[in-house]
Parts: structure tokens; C-alpha cells; sequence
């Protein structure tokens, strides 16, 4: 949670750039400055509910006096989602407020007085009411002296806080409230004065500036330039009470501990750069505005810049075209400075990097097929390269596969600078992406390696991806498919089963009780993540005993169970009516094609397909008999089907995610 020190000082550092436009819509404005003869009211920002909290009693130490106030206390919420409590702090800011009429007089950390030309006291309070930077709360407190005690004889002791005596800090954006000390309770007309230079001799140097609050002002008070250290006391003007009992104290700005140089990476070969337009590049070191940075390149490995030849620049890059020429199968060593601090940039160290005409692979696409998405059993892909290259084999290659195993590079293809690879896909559904790795066995005209010297930078793994996605058949399983028959015409319990003949039966028999067949498929071999696009059932007409059903009992319907239907995954008569995840999740019309019926999952549907174990399906007439005494029922091909080909199958497509 953020400090109270740290708030005021985010308070009042949020201001100082807004300030500078209070003529162009500021909040400033929000209240007229009133005069002494006016009712005063508190400065309420407008922006706030705010609630009374009524009379409220309090004694202050202010001005070199013990004060005893009465006044009422107004309260309010602050809520700002993008964490940007500016115009809030704005309004509260001690310039404001005297714009307003109220002057500065003390206070202690965030909780700070202030009075007007009619002897009325203010007090203002804001603090960070909750963890996550979004609410703050507002007090404010209006008020008039019912007590004074007598004056305090001397200046209250005070002391320099902020920066820390001997401190080294990163370069502020601002010199306001840069500097900062501890309230002395001044009389009514006495003001601090600080003063702050370059010169460690417990003297001021330059000129007391003077202040009517507990920190420096900005922007521009004084200046301030990276890698300087500075020393500063702060006095009363009036009694010439210095700070901490006289003792100066110091502050380091720092060079950016990153100013070090980003690329060429150090030791790199790069290819003949087009330009030398920000081929060199470095880390800001929050120079002064009046700094610049210098680099020097050379081809002599001496950690020296020869002929003292640097080079200026008012930016993070070298400049081009033509600042410097490269020439390939050259190397060159460089460095960065900060021109007037002399700072250098990686502690001293120089770089270097080597100019060298090499061969880089351009792209790896798809081939053919040309879709992204495909089932083949072989794909190609078009890897190409920047110039004309040889050495060019399998070896070169791996692929980056999810969810399909087995896929392999099959062969290289190809002249020049254009190759074609084929990859056969393997099993599974998932994802295929060609890399191609340096081994530097590839290489151009001039024999240089695929991306230089050495293994493995001229890797390239960023090319298109083909996506498998492959129908997945499943058979119904043997012993857990089969026929049921109900015990008695209107019992709805099963009394017979057969799960070891090859064809089911669905119908009605002489009795007319009804037959209900199951079919069982292991689909627990599916990707836990399986994204299923497609679910296709069918099972093949084995004949027909009596009149067709279709005609005397209607549809052929499909109930489906995620997992077995009766907990057991073996055929039991109690899968005849045991309960469905959904009923009739599939309609069948006497419509076969080569004599097998088909259907297709709605996608609503997909979700009854079990990744983890057993689908069953319940395979039914919408009427159960048609009481005409005779046996009617359409025969199905079973799992056990002597011809495999007949066997019921659930086709399912899916992509991994």
C-alpha cells in the first residue's frame, strides 16, 4: 500500500504538469477566489458527492501558535477506474488553492492548513483509501479560531527529508517537490529558503530560492543533469534556522544503469544492412536536453575510437544513409558515450559484429493442398530461401506436431533457391509445422553457411501450419452390442438378449413385445481436448422379418448415452429402458443408401460424445408394436458381422485447439 509521503508526493508531482494549461479547461477555475467581506464556503471540488460530517473540533500547532479551531468537516469518495486521480489532486494543489484565496501556512505529511485574508483556517486532507489505486478520500475542513494560546518563542526544529543525504536517484522529469523538509511552524510572514549547488563546501553557491511550502518548485527552479551531485540546505528566511542543525546534505543523479548497447548483439554476423540508418542502437541514458550521445566504429580491436573520429547524435541510432561504411567480410568494433559526462555505454566495453553475405530462409507455406485444413495422408511445403543455395536434404528439416503422431519428412525437391518438401501426416488429427534447422550443411555460391558461421542461426520455426483433420471411424464393439427383447408385451423391461450374433433386431416379435438393439463405440481414444467438428452414425440393413417397421411403427429412432446405459458396459437387460443423456438424438427415415442408413449429429449434439470412455447408442421404433400378433422387425448388421465392412460405425471429426 502506498505511504502517505509517497501520495503527497504523487499528489503534487501529477500537478505540475497540468498547471502549465490551467488556461485551457483546467479545473482550476472550478471556484471563485472570494472576498474578505463575502460568506466564505469550502473550496468543494465539483467533481465529488460530498456529505457534512458536522462540527468538528480541532487543535493545531501553526504559524509559531497553539491553535484551538471549531469548524465542520465535508467528506467524499474519489473513484477513478484508470488510476488517474489528476484533476482531483489539481484542485487540492497549494498553488490552487491560493489562486483561491487560501494560503499555505503547514501541516503534516498529507493533512495540510491553510487561511484566507478573513482569518478563517482550512485544512485539507487526501489519502488512498484502497489497495488497487482506484479510490481516494477527501476531507476537508472549514473552520474559525475560538482559542489562541500564546505564542510560541522559537522555530520548531525541522529538518531536510527527501532526497536521503548521500542518495543516489534516477533523473526526475521534474524539479517540483524534488526537494523536501519537515513543517518549522514560520510566523505568518516568514518563508523557507533553500538553496542548492555543485560545490561541497557547506556554502551557498549559487542563490537562495524562496519557497512558501515544504518543497521545491518546478518545472525549471533549478537544474539538474545526470551524473552530477549536488548539495542543498534549506532555512527560515526571517529567523535563519537552518535545517538539521546547519549540515548540508547530497544527492547523485544517476546514469541509467541500462544505457548499454542493443544491437548488432555483440559477436553477431548480419547480413550487407541496406543502410546504416539505426543499424547501431543503445539504451537511453536520460541525458540532460543539452547532452548528446556520440558512437564511434572502427576495424581495429583496441578498445580505442581510431583518430578520436565520434560521432554525434541526438538520438538512440546511428544516422545513414552513408554515416559509415560496412563492407562484407569485414568485422567492426564500436561504442557509446554520453558526450559532456564522459559515461560509457556497457561499463567500457566495446562490441563488435561481422558483415558477411549469407543465405536466410525467406518463408515455409503450404503447398499443396493449398487449405490450411486438410485430411491428406501427405502434405508439401514451399520452403524459400533468400539466394541460391545446395546442400539442401531431410536432414535440414523437423516438424512441430500436436495431437498427430507418425508424421515424418518424406523428400526434398528442388534447384536454385526454391524447394519443395513432402510430409506425410501420420495418424491422429492435430497440427503439422515444417522447420527448417542450420546445420550449416546448406550454403550459397560463396559457400557461406544458411544464416553465417555457426550451428543453429539460421533456424527458421515461424513457418504456416497445415491442420489435420481426418474422419475417425469407430466399430461397434463385439459382446457389448446386441438385441434386447422385452418380457412381456406392455412390461417395458427387457427378458431376452443375444449379444453374440451378427444382427441386431428392432421391431416387434409374434408376442409383440418389442425389440431394442445397442450399439457400443470406444471413443475413449479421442484427445481429452478433442474439438469435435463432425458425428456421423450409420449401420447397415442385414433384412428384414415380417412387414418393414417403418411403414407400421414409424421412425427408426436414436437414443445416446454417455457411457453405458446401464453402468456396465457389457449388454444387460437393463439397458432396454435404462436412462438416455438425450433421447432421440438421432431420426432415421426409411431412406438407406447401398443399404445403409445415415445420420449426422447437429453440433448441439457433440457434446454426448464421450472423450473418456464409451458412447451407446439405444436403436428404437417411435411406436413399440403394432399388436398385430406377427413378428415385424428390420435386422441390422452387429459388431459381429462376419463381414467387417458391415459393422455399424460412428465417424467422428475433430481439431485440437
Amino acid at each position: 500500500m502506498l505511504t502517505k509521503k509517497y501520495l503527497l508526493y504523487l499528489f503534487n508531482l501529477i500537478l505540475v504538469a497540468a498547471l502549465g494549461f490551467s488556461s485551457q479547461g483546467s479545473v482550476l477555475a472550478q471556484s471563485p477566489t472570494q472576498a474578505p467581506d463575502e460568506d466564505v464556503t469550502p473550496p468543494l471540488f465539483s467533481g465529488l458527492d460530498w456529505k457534512s460530517l458536522g462540527e468538528v473540533q480541532k487543535d493545531l500547532q501553526v504559524q509559531g501558535q497553539s491553535l484551538t479551531l471549531n469548524g465542520e468537516t465535508f467528506e467524499a469518495l474519489a473513484s477513478f477506474p484508470d488510476k488517474n486521480p489528476q484533476a482531483l489532486f489539481e484542485y487540492y494543489s497549494s498553488e490552487n488553492l491560493e489562486s483561491l484565496g487560501w494560503i499555505f501556512i503547514g501541516g503534516t505529511d498529507i493533512d495540510l492548513i491553510y487561511k484566507n485574508e478573513s482569518d478563517l483556517y482550512l485544512t485539507v486532507k487526501i489519502e488512498q483509501c484502497s489497495t488497487d489505486g482506484v479510490d481516494y478520500c477527501a476531507h476537508v475542513w472549514l473552520g474559525n479560531v475560538t482559542a489562541r494560546s500564546a505564542a510560541i518563542e522559537s522555530i520548531v526544529a525541522f529538518s531536510k527529508t527527501t532526497p536521503a543525504n548521500g542518495a543516489t536517484i534516477s533523473m526526475p522529469y521534474t524539479t517540483y517537490q524534488l526537494l523536501q523538509w519537515t513543517d518549522a511552524q514560520l510566523p505568518d510572514t516568514d518563508r523557507y529558503q533553500y538553496c542548492i549547488d555543485e560545490v561541497n563546501n557547506n556554502a551557498c553557491d549559487t542563490t537562495w530560492i524562496t519557497r512558501n511550502s515544504l518543497y521545491s518548485g518546478g518545472p525549471g527552479e533549478f537544474p539538474i543533469s545526470a551524473g552530477h551531485t549536488y548539495y542543498w540546505q534549506v532555512k527560515t528566511r526571517d529567523a535563519g534556522t537552518y535545517a538539521n542543525g546547519g549540515t548540508w546534505w547530497s544527492f547523485t543523479i544517476s546514469i541509467a544503469s541500462s544505457f548499454n548497447k542493443t544491437s548488432p548483439s555483440n559477436g553477431a554476423v548480419i547480413r550487407p544492412p541496406s543502410t546504416t540508418y539505426m543499424l547501431l542502437r543503445w539504451a537511453d541514458a536520460n541525458i540532460p536536453s543539452t547532452d548528446r550521445y556520440q558512437y564511434c566504429i572502427d576495424e581495429t580491436n583496441n578498445s580505442a575510437c581510431e583518430n578520436n573520429n565520434w560521432i554525434t547524435r541526438n538520438s538512440l541510432y546511428s544516422g545513414g544513409p552513408d554515416e559509415f561504411p560496412t563492407l562484407t567480410g569485414h568485422t567492426y568494433y564500436w561504442q557509446v558515450r554520453v558526450r559532456d559526462l564522459g559515461v560509457y555505454a556497457n561499463n567500457g566495453t566495446w562490441w563488435s559484429f561481422t558483415v558477411l553475405d549469407y543465405p536466410i530462409v525467406t518463408s515455409v507455406v503450404r503447398g499443396n493442398p493449398s487449405g490450411s485444413t486438410t485430411g491428406a495422408a501427405t502434405v508439401e511445403f514451399t520452403v524459400l530461401f533468400s539466394q541460391t543455395v545446395t546442400g539442401v536434404d531431410v536432414s535440414d528439416f523437423t516438424l512441430t506436431t500436436t495431437g498427430v503422431s507418425g508424421a515424418a519428412v518424406n523428400s526434398v525437391l528442388g534447384t536454385d533457391n526454391i524447394y519443395t518438401v513432402t510430409v506425410t501426416t501420420g495418424n491422429g488429427n492435430g497440427t503439422v509445422r515444417l522447420n527448417v534447422i542450420d546445420n550449416d550443411s546448406i550454403k550459397n555460391t560463396s559457400l557461406n553457411s544458411l544464416g553465417g558461421p555457426g550451428a543453429g542461426n539460421g533456424n527458421f520455426t515461424t513457418g504456416e501450419v497445415y491442420t489435420i483433420n481426418r474422419p475417425v471411424t469407430f466399430i461397434s464393439a463385439t459382446s457389448k452390442d446386441g438385441w434386447i427383447l422385452e418380457s412381456t408385451e406392455v412390461s417395458g423391461v427387457g427378458g431376452t438378449m443375444n449379444n453374440g450374433g451378427p444382427a441386431l433386431f428392432i421391431g416387434d416379435d409374434a408376442s409383440n413385445r418389442q425389440y431394442r438393439s445397442i450399439l457400443s463405440f470406444s471413443t475413449s481414444s479421442l484427445p481429452d481436448n478433442a474439438v469435435i467438428t463432425s458425428v456421423i452414425l450409420k449401420f447397415k440393413n442385414a433384412g428384414v422379418v415380417g412387414t418393414l417397421p417403418f411403414g407400421t411403427h414409424g421412425n427408426l429412432l436414436a437414443d445416446i448415452r454417455k457411457g453405458p446405459f446401464s453402468g456396465n458396459s457389457n449388454l444387460e437387460l437393463l439397458d432396454f429402458k435404462a436412462g438416455a443423456s438425450k433421447k432421440n438424438v438421432l431420426t432415421f427415415i426409411n431412406n438407406p443408401v447401398d443399404n445403409w442408413y445415415i445420420n449426422t449429429f447437429t453440433a448441439a449434439n457433440f457434446q454426448y460424445i464421450n472423450l473418456t470412455g464409451l458412447t451407446q447408442f439405444r436403436l428404437r421404433f417411435s411406436t413399440d408394436d403394432n399388436n398385430d400378433s406377427g413378428a415385424d422387425y428390420l435386422k441390422l448388421h452387429s459388431g459381429n458381422a462376419a463381414t467387417a465392412a458391415d459393422r455399424p460405425r460412428l465417424i467422428i471429426e475433430y481439431h485440437l485447439p
